[in-house]
């Protein structure tokens, strides 16, 4: 006589004693006449975790207390006797890997490359077209004339211009010490002497009213080799002396200390 095995119907979970032999086959529940697919119950089984791996399986209650080997690393493992799972301590986790960040460019390292790259360029690009664009040597020799000749011509006239303003300051000088020394005067002709006394020139001057030139000319050499007479220059300029003749007027000489007797229509 074949056992009876005890399922349980899905619809109204009522429990039915069927045959082993109907195991596989469909029937209907006698209580809710629901159509029933009359399945082996599912056999108790041990849940268990390896303390080698940490992998967990489920084996036969049947295995209950007994050592098998680990399906994945093969370690004996000693089987539970209940029907509760059994935790063994699990192998150590190994840390994850850290992850890779991927790094930008260094701005350093950019800005750097920048600002040393772009003037080195730059030169290089300048010194290219100099050296494609360089003068021939006739050339270079050409403008090097060219350029002596014009520094020349602006040496010459700077030196002329410096004469000019030269002269014009000298000219400007005498008209200033004109106006501002009222006893400075200018020699008006080449005939003009001095004599260091009035009774000198009086005697010169007589001479000359009787027309005895030949007397007049030995006294004035004489007189100018004794140093006391001289022949005025015509434009040359003397100071007045102050005197009380009213013919005869006292000179003296720009840079001289002596003092001349001579006619005031001189001036």
């Amino acid at each position: 006589m074949t056992t009876p095995i005890t399922i349980q119907c899905k619809s109204c979970e009522k429990s039915l004693n069927v045959p082993a032999s109907l195991i596989g086959k469909t029937g209907q529940c006698p209580a809710c006449k629901a159509e029933i697919k009359f399945a082996s119950p599912e056999l108790p089984m041990i849940s268990f975790r390896c303390h080698s791996c940490g992998k967990a399986y489920k084996v036969k209650l049947e295995h209950a207390g007994k050592t098998i080997k680990c399906p994945g690393c093969k370690v004996p493992v000693v089987l539970p006797t209940g029907m509760s799972p059994v935790t063994l301590p699990r192998a150590p986790t190994p840390l994850p890997k850290p992850a890779l960040v991927k790094q930008g460019p260094n701005v350093a390292l950019v800005l750097t490359a920048v600002l040393f790259g772009l003037p080195l360029l730059a030169c290089g690009g300048c010194l290219g077209l100099a050296l494609v664009f360089a003068p021939s040597k006739e050339v270079r020799e050409r403008m090097r004339v060219e350029q002596e000749a014009r520094n020349a011509e602006v040496a010459k006239t700077t030196e002329a211009a410096e004469k000019q303003n030269q002269s014009q300051a000298i000219d400007e000088k005498k008209n200033n010490l004109s106006q501002t020394d009222p006893f400075l005067r200018t020699i008006r002709g080449a005939t003009w002497f001095g004599t260091r006394s009035s009774e000198q020139y009086q005697k010169l001057l007589s001479m000359v009213i009787h027309g005895d030139n030949e007397a007049f000319s030995k006294a004035l050499i004489g007189l100018i080799s004794a140093g006391d007479a001289v022949m005025f220059k015509d434009g040359e300029e003397v100071f007045l002396r102050p005197s009380f003749s009213l013919l005869l007027i006292k000179v003296r000489r720009k840079g001289d200390t002596a003092e001349y007797w001579t006619d005031s229509s001189a001036f």
